[in-house]
């Protein structure tokens, strides 16, 4: 169903139309922004306006960045519990929400579990809402129902750092042709696709942010502020997006990105091939060694067939532990890291924005999995997750 090549193809419009080819969609309802989170804000604006004020059922594992656009739209963020099986909202344990505008689907590290997302998309809908699926943890793969047909309203995908392809910058909004709501459909159609393009400070930025990000990471503390300012270096999240603000007005990507996300977009079966190697190649290492025993992999993320996950999800059973393995998988060059210890990851430097007091005991599941979890690289051979796997074994039993 994608567009075919056009002669004078523009890079944006070649980006819209693989993601199109992907996805079995169409072209037409891809639009190319300059970040996802700014895609997002444009969503929630568009409901506010259209539908009045309200709130977005959302989950606080999860990075600030993608609750900062209910937040700079004027809606209020509301917080459901988690299912173990998915580390997505649990539909079976949605709270009641009189006002609710949407339901958003996290594809937490690329995982899509297509019963879970079923249940969750009928809730949404049968309580008026819409539901947007934050894809950015799965380029161009999108939750389907048994009919083969996606499901969200409104799909969200990045680009962007430590993402499927580092391109650094770029997102791309999926407008589900089918939406109900018509009138909403063609006004996020209309905004998104009339958004201004990214200022000439932005796209300097973004052609060296590759330079830019090696020489910020080499540099002493006391020295990054004053780097940040004479260079225009993007962080990949500023002070203001741990108070949920976002410092720029949406806009949509310019050629430059688009070209450099395009031109990696190429070796996006590739990426995917590895990471579901290493997915495959940590199955049978938590099996063989009886990993499982001694700590929690979800559910969704070891049955079936593989799934290209961006990372692979490891509740240890405390912060201890699990701070204890990561310091140890690092030592062995095994990047882990500590997605989403705290929550609203990196951690929110003002709760009250976020509409949450910093007590998580409302949500036990969540409260449970975020002290304990740290996430594995799928970017490596079966050597790795063998190291890795030995690793956080005697990590759990010392």
């Amino acid at each position: 169903m994608g567009s075919p090549r056009g002669a004078g193809e523009s890079s944006r419009d070649r980006l819209r139309r693989q993601l199109a080819e992907r996805t079995g969609t169409r072209a037409e309802d891809w639009h190319v922004v300059f970040k996802a989170r700014y895609g997002m804000e444009v969503v929630f604006g568009a409901l506010r306006d259209l539908c009045g004020g309200g709130s977005v059922l959302t989950q606080l594992m999860t990075c600030c960045t993608a609750v900062d656009p209910i937040v700079a739209a004027g809606l209020v963020p509301r917080y459901g519990e988690l299912s173990e099986r998915t580390l997505a909202l649990d539909p079976a344990r949605l709270p009641p929400v009189s006002d609710l505008r949407a339901v958003v689907l996290q594809h937490s590290f690329g995982i899509i579990e297509r019963t879970n997302d079923c249940h969750l998309a009928d809730a949404a809908h049968a309580a008026g809402a819409i539901l947007v699926e934050d894809s950015a943890h799965c380029l161009a793969r999108l939750s389907c129902g048994n009919d083969g047909r996606p499901l969200a309203d409104v799909s969200v995908h990045s680009f962007g750092v430590q993402k499927m392809l580092q391109t650094y910058f770029g997102g791309a909004v999926w407008v589900n042709p089918d939406m109900e709501d018509g009138a909403l459909k063609g006004e996020l159609s209309r905004r998104l696709s009339s958004l201004p393009e990214m200022p000439r400070r932005l796209c300097r930025a973004a052609r060296s942010y590759a330079w830019q990000i090696r020489v910020f990471m080499r540099l002493p503390e006391s020295l990054k502020r004053a780097f940040m300012v004479v260079q225009n270096f993007e962080q990949p999240i500023v002070d203001a997006e741990r108070a949920g603000r976002l410092p720029y007005e949406p806009m949509a990507a310019d050629e430059g990105v688009s070209q450099r996300a395009s031109c990696a977009f190429e070796g996006l079966d590739k990426v995917e091939a590895t990471h579901r190697l290493a997915v495959e190649s940590y199955r049978r290492e938590l099996a063989s060694q009886g990993a499982l025993r001694h700590m929690e992999v979800p559910a969704a993320a070891l049955e079936g067939e593989a799934q290209p996950l961006l990372r692979l999800p490891v509740v240890m059973g405390s912060q201890e532990r699990a701070q204890r393995a990561l310091s140890a998988l690092r030592g062995l060059g095994i990047y882990a890291q500590d997605w989403y210890r705290p929550v609203l990851y990196p951690g929110a430097s003002d709760h009250a924005a976020y509409h949450f007091d910093g007590d998580l005991s409302p949500w036990p599941v969540c409260g449970r999995i975020v002290s304990g979890i740290l996430n594995l690289p799928c970017d490596g051979g079966p050597g790795q997750a063998q190291e890795a796997v030995g690793c956080l074994l005697d990590a759990a039993q010392s």
